[in-house]
């Protein structure tokens, strides 16, 4: 193993010249593997599937996510919902929505500083966009939806998170429930 110290110029003459030598790779799984599977792929539940009751959580595949489209982007349009939007209080959430023109719901998911650091900010938007992803279909169409997360979301389960936001299948049309209620 060649040394350098600092302020040493770099000595060829002491560079080893032997080539790295890759070890197999163990964890790629042979052509027949992928179809039997092998004793290594059948061993005890890991720590995911202990936490989900046994069942495997599958990674989303392609085209599960939500597209460029259904994400509120421009300033220009947040501040159009945040100015004529009907705003909705819950415990860790608050929703403010309005109607537009597009023939589908967008979301904007919002984290303030004060909720905690960067990591806890992501993880309160990813938990509001995954309700959106799962539940957009039961929501009113042609609506802009801004969840912005208080205090306290950092700490929500996603079921907690559905159960609280259940309240947008609720709004109609601009903002109004569907019971009459007014949402101001």
């Amino acid at each position: 193993m060649l040394r350098l110290q600092w302020g040493s110029g770099c000595d060829e003459e002491n560079l080893s010249t032997e080539q790295y030598q890759q070890k197999a790779d163990t964890w790629i799984l042979e052509e027949n593997e992928y179809e039997t599977g092998t004793d290594d792929n059948k061993k005890a539940p890991g720590k995911r599937e202990a936490q989900t009751g046994g069942i495997a959580m599958a990674q989303p595949s392609k085209g599960e996510g939500l597209c460029r489209d259904e994400r509120l982007r421009y300033k220009k349009d947040f501040e159009r919902v945040f100015k004529e939007g009907a705003r909705r209080d819950t415990k860790h959430f608050v929703v403010i929505s309005r109607k537009n023109d597009l023939g589908f719901s967008r979301i904007g998911a919002v984290a303030r500083k004060r909720i905690g650091k960067a990591v806890q900010r992501n993880r309160v938007k990813r938990l509001i966009r995954e309700f959106f992803r799962r539940y957009k279909y039961a929501l009113p169409a042609s609506t802009d939806y801004i969840i912005l997360g208080k205090d306290g979301a950092v700490e929500l389960h996603f079921a907690h998170v559905v159960e609280e936001l259940k309240v947008l299948a609720n709004v109609g049309k601009h903002g109004e429930s569907r019971d009459g209620e007014g949402t101001r």
